[in-house]
């Protein structure tokens, strides 16, 4: 699953091997671990674009903000992203000066953005598709989906989460204020 993440987000992949089929759940310690074997396979987790700017965090700060989340917020991290008090919070109990509440919500942003990649693709290859095999293939799923009007509904879900001036997680190109936040 991890050469998954690595080459949709660094145009790279894990070697030869296969992509397998994205989880049906994916939490913000899913996320984290693959940062984590990202590590320790000699890519920085800290460049690793979230598709809002650089992270800027390694694993081991990546762990220590999921350390001050409840599992509930793990799991569905867009509620404190939401909050900016909560973003604040967290990164205030990390104590470590690095871990800004930007840098936080970049992290809950990575991890949105991941799932609901990952949701599409899981979609389009239960419904035949084959697995994407390289980033135009992936991108190919992508445009597919957004044809369909999918992504628009799953991008207005996360309302509040991203911020407006962001690029719309459907990629449509447009900001997320004159796309799917409007």
């Amino acid at each position: 699953m991890f050469d998954t993440l690595k080459g949709f987000f660094t145009g790279g992949g894990g070697g030869k091997k296969e992509m397998e089929l994205p989880p049906e759940t994916f939490t913000l310690k899913e996320l984290v671990e693959m940062f984590a074997k990202a590590e320790e396979e000699g890519t920085d987790a800290g460049v690793v674009n979230s598709g809002f700017g650089k992270i800027g965090l390694d694993a081991k700060q990546l762990k220590k903000i999921c350390s001050f989340m409840t599992e509930e917020e793990l799991i569905d991290p867009t509620s404190v992203g939401k909050r900016t008090t909560r973003l604040n919070e967290v990164a205030k109990l990390c104590e470590d000066d690095e871990i800004t509440s930007d840098k936080v919500k970049r992290v809950i942003l990575a991890h949105a953005t991941t799932k609901l990649m990952f949701g599409k693709i899981r979609k389009a290859v239960l419904n035949g598709a084959s697995l994407p095999k390289s980033v135009a293939d992936f991108e190919n799923i992508v445009r597919d989906l957004q044809k369909s009007g999918d992504m628009k509904q799953e991008a207005r879900n996360l309302k509040g989460a991203y911020s407006n001036n962001s690029p719309c997680p459907c990629n449509s190109g447009k900001r997320f204020k004159r796309c799917c936040g409007s």
